[in-house]
C-alpha cells in the first residue's frame, strides 16, 4: 500500500465519484423504505473537502451527502461505513480520517485482529499489519465535522483544525484478512478482510436485531455511547493504528469495541420505529485494489480492500 497522496486530478475525480455514490445510495435507502445502507469505500477528508474545487462538487458535495445521511437517520435508516484500511494517515500526509465514515450521521466501523478457539475469543487487538503490507484500521479525529453531543464523554482527542472533533470509528470488528471472512469468488474460496468487511458485518448484526426486535434500530450512535452500552462490547485495549493507541473505553482505533451480538440486540431493542418491511441492505462495492502480498488474497483485496 502506498502512502503517497494522489495528484489533484486523481483526487478530484475519485472524490466526486464517491461523493455522488454515497449520496445516491443514501437517497435510495430513504426513498425505497430500506432500514439500512452500507458504504465500503471512501477517501481522506482532505481529498473531499480541500482538493476538490467547490465548482466541481455542486449537489454532490460531501456536505450534501451528509445532509442526505441525516435525512436517512430521520427515516430510521442505519448507515454502516468502513473507516479505512490505511491506518491513521488514511493514505495521505499526517493524520486523516475517512469520509463518509467521519460523518456524524453514520456508524463508522474500524478493524481488529482476532484469534479464537472454537467459539471463544482468545485475543483481540487493533488491526495493524502495515509491517507486512496488509493494512491497518483507519481512525482519528475529523477536521471538518464537530464533536457530536453523544461523543461528549468519549474523551476524543482534539482536532487539528478548528471546527472538527468527530471521533472515528464508533465500533469495530474483525478486519484481519488472515482471520476474516470466507467467501467464494470466480470458483475460488478465499478469505477476505479490511474494514470494508466490518461495515457489512455490522449491517448484518443490525438486520438480525431488527428482525428479532420487530423494530428498526435506526440511528444507533447515541445508544451505543450511553453508559449502559459498555457490556455490549469487547473493549479493545491493545495495539495502535499509527498515531493512535487503543485503551479502555472509546479510542480512535476501535471505537467502543467489537460487538457481543446478543448484548447488542438487547441494547438496541425498541430504539426506533416499527419495521413495516423485511430488512434489506444496500452495499456499495469497492473499486479494485493494488496487488496483495499473498497470492491467495489478490482477488479478495481487489474486491474489498482500500
Amino acid at each position: 500500500m502506498s502512502a503517497t497522496l494522489p495528484t489533484p486530478n486523481q483526487s478530484e475525480e475519485r472524490a466526486t465519484n464517491r461523493a455522488a455514490q454515497a449520496a445516491f445510495l443514501a437517497g435510495l435507502a430513504s426513498i425505497r423504505g430500506l432500514d439500512m445502507s452500507t458504504l465500503t469505500e471512501g477517501d481522506a477528508e482532505f481529498d473531499y473537502f480541500v482538493r476538490v474545487p467547490v465548482s466541481q462538487l455542486h449537489d454532490i458535495s460531501p456536505r450534501i451527502s451528509d445532509l442526505q445521511f441525516e435525512v436517512d437517520c430521520r427515516f430510521g435508516v442505519t448507515i454502516t461505513v468502513a473507516a479505512g484500511d490505511n491506518g491513521s494517515t488514511d493514505g495521505g500526509t499526517g493524520n486523516n480520517v475517512d469520509f463518509p465514515a467521519s460523518s456524524p450521521h453514520v456508524l463508522a466501523c474500524g478493524g481488529t485482529k482476532l484469534a479464537g478457539s472454537g467459539s471463544t475469543i482468545t485475543s483481540e487487538v487493533v488491526w495493524n499489519e502495515t509491517a507486512s503490507n496488509e493494512g491497518a484500521t483507519g481512525g482519528g479525529v475529523s477536521n471538518f465535522f464537530p464533536l457530536p453531543t453523544w461523543q461528549a464523554n468519549a474523551k476524543v482527542p482534539a482536532p487539528q483544525q478548528t471546527g472538527g472533533g468527530r471521533g472515528v470509528p464508533d465500533v469495530a470488528g474483525d478486519a484481519d484478512p488472515a482471520s476474516g471472512y470466507t467467501i467464494r469468488v470466480d470458483g475460488q474460496t478465499i478469505v477476505i478482510g479490511g474494514t470494508s468487511a466490518v461495515a457489512p458485518l455490522w449491517a448484518g448484526l443490525i438486520a438480525l436485531n431488527n428482525q428479532q426486535n420487530g423494530k428498526s434500530a435506526g440511528f444507533i450512535n447515541p445508544t451505543i455511547y450511553a453508559a449502559k452500552a459498555k457490556s455490549a462490547f469487547n473493549d479493545i485495549i491493545s495495539g495502535n493504528n499509527g498515531a493512535f493507541s487503543a485503551g479502555p473505553g472509546w479510542d480512535a482505533c476501535t471505537g467502543q469495541g467489537s460487538p457481543i451480538g446478543t448484548q447488542i440486540v438487547k441494547l438496541l431493542g425498541g430504539t426506533s420505529k416499527t419495521v413495516k418491511k423485511p430488512t434489506k441492505a444496500v452495499t456499495a462495492k469497492k473499486a479494485p485494489k493494488k496487488t496483495a502480498k499473498k497470492a491467495t488474497k489478490k482477488t479478495a483485496k481487489a474486491l474489498l480492500r482500500r
